[in-house]
């Protein structure tokens, strides 16, 4: 939680102090630690920023619109009063809302057009030779490049090749999920309708100076665009979505089959760690051959064993935990299941993990 508070300040005091855009290099930090959090921070880390994020959350957004109640008297009195008044303060708003919904509307659209034109089966055939021209390249070596060929390592050929293997198998696994979850013109529209003005277009206008120039009027059509933006699209989204008749079963189901698909490969992950004798204790010592093989295939297969109580069945449970972790961790990346069943599956992997240090604790 701590480090969580801390990083984006980190990353933009400096980077404002070297004449760049402090914001970007906060939201950039946030997006590294986040990409991170699995492989750095401890399962208890990742529950509490969880929760306190949350409330932070909660807690500003109250406090935005809590501000904005208490000087809207002010604010609407200074602009009745101003130059330009309350009726022309409406109309810029509505003229803002209406602009705003256009340039949604139009990159929404361009964003299904691109990903139909993704699901062409040319990409597809584009993607499967160049794959099969990395095998040719592999197969050849480095030598039938002639003399720039023998200043390449075995390690550095090998690292290049594994390279673009990556790069395929990621582009591969995008456009699976693409047709798995296609998005049509209803996901569009619910898209467009979706996306909302609220507590960061009020909290940016009340970052304007005290004396800048009709402040109070601008604030005011920053609220009147939000207001209508929360009020007009957040009580009718509802019912657009029962008029479009879209269904999240599809998107259930998905999620569904990845989750299965993930405790596979976390399955099969743990079984050749038993099968190879790398599990080690916490304090890296080594568990009895004997004892993996009689216990670890029972565990794999049941999540239970009889005396669970036992240190050394518990010390098991949480080198099995850490080897479906790195696991996922390693397919996080690859682009093959989707950032919901992913965040389910560590969730669950955390929930484990907690629960059996809790009981060594206890016997100890």
């Amino acid at each position: 939680t701590a480090a969580g508070f801390i990083v984006p300040f980190v990353a933009y005091l400096p980077t404002e102090e070297l004449g760049g855009s402090g914001l970007v290099a906060a939201v950039v930090a946030g997006i590294v630690t986040g990409q991170g959090a699995a492989r750095w921070f401890t399962p208890e880390q990742r529950m509490s920023d969880r929760v306190t994020w949350h409330t932070v959350e909660l807690l500003l957004e109250g406090g935005v619109f809590l501000i904005m109640g208490l000087e809207m008297s002010e604010i609407v009195t200074g602009t009745a009063n101003g130059i330009h008044g309350i009726a022309h303060g409406l109309w810029i708003a509505g003229a803002a809302f209406g602009i705003l919904l256009v340039v949604r509307t139009g990159y929404v659209a361009l964003l299904v057009w691109g990903q139909g034109r993704r699901l062409h089966p040319r990409r597809t055939q584009r993607l499967n030779a160049i794959s099969d021209r990395i095998d040719e390249i592999e197969a050849g070596g480095p030598e039938q490049y002639g003399d720039r060929g023998r200043h390449i390592t075995e390690a550095g050929w090998n690292r290049r090749l594994a390279s673009f293997r990556r790069r395929i198998s990621r582009a591969m696994s995008d456009l699976n999920y693409y047709r798995a979850a296609p998005l049509g013109w209803k996901h569009g529209t619910i898209i467009v309708w979706s996306g909302m003005r609220g507590v960061v277009t009020l909290a940016a206008a009340q970052t304007l100076p005290a004396d800048a120039p009709s402040r109070h009027f601008l604030i005011f059509v920053a609220f009147a665009v939000a207001l209508t933006s929360l009020m007009l699209q957040g009580f009718t989204l509802p019912a657009l979505v029962r008029l479009l008749r879209v269904s999240n079963e599809d998107d259930e189901n998905l999620v569904r089959s990845e989750q299965q698909r993930l405790a596979r490969e976390m399955h099969q992950a743990a079984l050749m760690a038993a099968d190879d004798g790398s599990l080690t204790r916490r304090d890296g010592s080594p568990f009895a051959a004997e004892f993996t093989e009689r216990v670890g295939p029972l565990f794999l297969q049941s999540g239970e064993a009889e005396d669970e109580e036992a240190r050394d069945i518990l010390e098991l449970r949480l080198a099995l935990i850490r080897v479906r972790r790195e696991r996922l961790i390693e397919l996080s990346g690859g682009g093959q299941f989707g950032s919901a069943a992913l965040r389910r599956a560590l969730a669950e992997l955390d929930a484990s993990q907690l629960n059996v240090e809790l009981r060594l604790e206890s016997a100890d």
